[in-house]
């Protein structure tokens, strides 16, 4: 663990049952300094699936920014945006 950073990888492989998914992970990381999360999900299988769906859940109502991006609002006016392609979702705190 760095000076001013967390991570944490949880296996989620397991609470899947797709036969050809040979790993599933997500890295949570966390720069205390910008205060902000880093969300990366690493999938491997042994064929090629059709299509990955991912799925996040909030308190907040999503809004859709730029470049299919997702803004969250909370009550006190502060908001979060994602960045999400099909390797990694990225949170940018504002």
């Amino acid at each position: 663990m760095e000076d001013g950073r967390d991570h944490f990888l949880l296996d989620l492989r397991q609470a899947y049952d797709v036969p050809h998914l040979h790993k599933l992970e997500r890295l949570f990381d966390l720069d205390k300094r910008q205060g902000k999360l880093t969300i990366t999900d690493r999938y491997d299988f042994t064929e090629s699936p059709t299509s990955i769906t991912e799925r996040f859940i909030s308190l907040h109502p999503p809004e859709v920014g730029q470049e299919g991006g997702i803004i969250l609002s909370t009550s006190d006016g502060q908001t979060a945006g994602y960045i999400c392609d099909a390797r990694a979702c990225m949170k940018d705190s504002s």
